[in-house]
């Protein structure tokens, strides 16, 4: 409750960033089991992922997608035994020595930053090895695949460019401030 007004912040700076509002509400529903998972709650969860959600709906997917899509990804980059089976796999097929690891090496998430580096290790994989790992890591949906291949193009760079833009944006209290302000409503 007592971050209600700035979380409606938030989500007039990503609706002033280009997104649609009704797609960021549908998304933060949809996201909102993921949230125990990466150890986050309220304004701070939602300063996290609006960027991610804002990327999201640029790309042209629809908020309830790209909400549980990206809730699927956090989830599966969890499962260290999964992660482990197929980065044994891959380097036993190619003789690499690539590992991914997103958690903080204590059993919890390892923040976004970490998560971004870890995308970015696969972009060195041919196309042909990247989307078996792909497959094998997150599975075959569609939605999950395109939520993937936005945080591996445009990672963290991309993620910073999107939380600029939002930050760019006037806060609510200054928009509302602004319509107070007109003659019209001072008369």
């Amino acid at each position: 409750e007592g971050d209600m007004l700035a979380l409606m912040d938030t989500i007039q700076r990503a609706y002033y960033a280009g997104t649609d509002s009704g797609n960021m509400l549908n998304a933060f529903a949809k996201l909102a089991p993921a949230l125990d998972t990466i150890r986050m709650k309220g304004l701070d969860a939602a300063n996290a992922m609006a960027p991610l959600l804002v990327m999201a709906d640029q790309s042209g997917m629809d908020g309830s997608a790209a909400g549980n899509a990206l809730r699927k990804v956090l989830q599966k980059n969890m499962d260290t035994g999964k992660i482990a089976e197929v980065m044994a796999g891959l380097n036993k097929a190619t003789g690499a020595k690539l590992s991914l690891n997103f958690t903080d090496g204590k059993g919890e998430f390892g923040g976004l930053e970490k998560m971004f580096v870890e995308m970015a290790k696969l972009k060195n994989l041919t196309t042909e090895t990247r989307l078996q790992v792909l497959k094998d890591l997150y599975g075959d949906d569609a939605e999950v695949m395109q939520v993937v291949s936005l945080l591996i193009n445009k990672g963290q760079a991309g993620y910073n460019e999107t939380l600029a833009k939002m930050q760019a944006q006037a806060n609510l209290q200054d928009r509302v401030n602004k319509q107070l302000g007109t003659l019209r409503n001072l008369w």
